[in-house]
């Protein structure tokens, strides 16, 4: 069945039904994912702390808030969201998190 969107929700930013909110992104030793309100980052293990920026009080990205207590819920829900997909989609012969080895 051939589905037509509209492109209205994506440029007054209402969004559009039925598409997610959130963007993941790997780059061997970091991995994300993005919100319209957040930015959040986890580093393997000895590579960097984790980062997290307000996007919509800091849209330039200045500010690591990862560590502020007033953001500690977003971050832990962010983490948990972040774990889950890269558990569900990761190639593990090139899961670098969990014994693969780079491409």
């Amino acid at each position: 069945m051939l589905r037509v969107v509209t492109s209205v929700g994506v440029i007054d930013g209402t969004g559009v039904a039925g598409w997610r909110d959130e963007a993941f992104f790997e780059a061997e030793t970091a991995r994300s994912i993005r919100t319209r309100e957040h930015l959040y980052t986890r580093h393997l293990d000895g590579t960097g702390a984790p980062e997290c920026y307000d996007l919509v009080a800091d849209p330039e990205q200045w500010t690591n808030v990862a560590a502020d207590p007033r953001y500690a819920d977003a971050v832990a829900r962010l983490d948990a969201r972040l774990t889950e997909f890269f558990a569900t989609h990761a190639d593990p012969r090139y899961d670098l998190w969990n014994g693969g080895s780079g491409q």
